[in-house]
């Protein structure tokens, strides 16, 4: 059963780890990625209306410009393995930051505007890295044939974080959980999409 699934997926002998676990990375960040834009933009826009997301959307090309300058300088210098676990442990501990904010109760429109910005930074930086690391883990001829089902585990990450988006609000008013606890939630991803890279 495993090896016709191999095959199907054109998978040879000892890709499969490998692809599963580049997969599963990229599945996570899509995942907790697509979770925080959409809870801030719709928590942001109902608390700061649509001019101050114009302001937020300012501030975001600024750090875009600024990250991304910062990326070229970085990326090559290091290890790829270890720039990805690196970005793991950063995003767990912008979350927790984060978390540490709404427990201060700092102000929903602070809150949510970094939780957007960090969102559009999660969208732009992990994937530049991610894929630089898959380059480098694969020969071209094995990429062409690997990368399409590895990018199609992100595609997965983005619908699961859609329906989680949907159904945590209604999950943590039943369960008489403040809605940032999805912050909560998103460190564990992180810390668990670490502890995969370093066991896969």
């Amino acid at each position: 059963m495993i090896q016709q699934i191999a095959d199907m997926l054109r998978l040879k002998k000892g890709e499969a780890g490998l692809v599963l676990t580049l997969g599963l990375l990229l599945m996570i960040n899509a995942l907790a990625q697509q979770v925080t834009e959409i809870t801030a933009i719709s928590n942001f826009l109902s608390v700061g209306g649509a001019a101050g997301m114009l302001i937020i959307w300012i501030i975001d090309g600024v750090l875009v410009i600024a990250l991304t300058g910062f990326q070229s300088l970085v990326v090559d210098r290091y290890n790829r393995v270890v720039l990805v676990r690196g970005l793991m442990l950063v995003l767990a501990g912008v979350f927790g930051v984060l978390w540490l904010l709404y427990l201060l109760n700092v102000p929903p429109l602070i809150n949510y505007a970094l939780l957007f910005l960090v969102s559009e930074q999660q969208w732009l930086f992990f994937p530049l890295v991610f894929w630089l690391l898959a380059g480098d883990v694969f020969q071209v001829s094995q990429g062409k044939r690997l990368f399409p089902l590895i990018g199609a585990f992100g595609f997965v990450g983005k619908l699961l974080g859609i329906g989680a988006a949907l159904v945590a609000p209604l999950a943590f008013s039943r369960l008489g959980v403040a809605p940032a606890s999805i912050l909560v939630v998103n460190i564990g991803i992180y810390l668990l999409a670490f502890a995969i890279l370093i066991f896969g």
